[in-house]
This record gives structure tokens, sequence and C-alpha cells, in this order.
């Protein structure tokens, strides 16, 4: 199981040059539909850490990890599954379909 979508990413913008690295103030950048798959998750009935990991599609090649927590449902089982409904509720992730 996993979920794919376009993530929109903001920060401050470097160029580099001759080994140097020049600021170019606030960037945006979309991402192309990215692979988002729980690697794993762990901790108990109070708090779950979710270990997910984000994959360009097309290049096959990881990007970056992101941990994520939620309060867990004892009585709605599978953490990982849990773990892919919380990651929906989430505003960066609105509009992920699952793959």
């Amino acid at each position: 199981m996993a979920i794919k979508k376009s993530l929109t990413i903001t920060g401050t913008g470097y160029v580099a040059f001759e080994n140097s690295y020049f600021e170019t103030g606030e960037a945006s950048v979309t991402t192309p539909p990215l692979y988002i798959k729980v690697e794993s998750v762990s901790g108990s009935k109070e708090k779950v850490q979710a270990f997910v990991s984000f994959t360009d599609d097309e290049k096959k090649q990881k990007l970056f990890e992101k941990q994520f927590a939620f309060t867990p449902s004892m009585d709605a089982g599978n953490f990982f599954a849990q773990a892919y409904a919380h990651l929906k509720t989430l505003p960066e992730f609105a509009g992920a379909v699952n793959c």
C-alpha cells in the first residue's frame, strides 16, 4: 500500500557557483507525483510514529524521509492502515490517491 501526490515544497533557495552558495530568497517548487510509503511504525496505544519515505516514481529515487505521529485506535487494527488514513487527513496530503 502507498499513496501518490505532487507536493509543493517552500523554503530558502540557493544557487551554487564555484564552491560557494548564494541565497536567492524564498522559493517554491512542485514535485512530480511522488510515491509515498509508510516504511515502518512504532509506538504504543498512546502514540504511534510512522516513518514515511518519498520517492520520485519516475526515477525510482528516494528523495527524503519524514516522521509523523498520531494517536492510534486500538479497535481499528492495523497501524499501517491507520498511518495512511492519518496522512490523508493532513493538508499537505489532500487529494492523495491510493496506489
